[in-house]
């Protein structure tokens, strides 16, 4: 299969070559990574909630958590763009469920903050698919998918 792999990378355009549609390489890896990857999540999302009693947007929270650190329900509620009585149900129902825990700021006791708490899962769908790019291929990836993701961080201004 890592013939297949490396046949298909050898014969893919290179960035910036204009395809018959007129999109570039480049435009069609920010639509692959901004709406396609996004539908996919969703989806995920979706079934994973019909496994168990979180629904998508429970889990949508839980991934706005996971992905920038301890943040008050405050900041939850402003960085997802639900209610504050929507976001203490869906926090309720985390910690009910064992995915989010609440602590007190160790500076403020005042506040609280919530941290995400679930294990990374053994089994995905891409994962033999993302085993056969072999090492080098994988760092490279992971190298370009963290900037991209540090640029989109930088560019809506995420600092909670």
């Amino acid at each position: 299969m890592s013939a297949q792999l490396d046949a298909i990378y050898m014969s893919a355009p290179r960035p910036n070559d204009t395809g018959a549609d007129g999109y570039d390489t480049v435009t069609e890896l920010m639509e692959l990574l901004d709406r396609r990857l996004a539908v996919y999540t969703t989806l995920r999302h979706t079934a994973h909630a019909a496994r168990t009693t979180l629904s998508p947007g429970d889990l949508r929270a839980l991934d706005i958590v996971a992905e920038l650190g301890p943040m008050t329900t405050g900041q939850l509620t402003r960085l997802s763009g639900l209610s504050a009585g929507n976001v203490t149900a869906i926090v309720d129902r985390l910690e009910q469920a064992g995915r989010i825990r609440r602590e007190k700021d160790p500076q403020d006791r005042r506040i609280v903050r919530l941290s995400a708490c679930f294990e990374r899962p053994v089994s995905h769908p891409a994962r033999e698919v993302l085993e056969e790019a072999g090492e080098f291929k994988l760092a490279q990836v992971h190298a370009l998918l963290t900037r991209y993701l540090d640029s989109l961080r930088e560019q809506f201004q995420v600092d909670r």
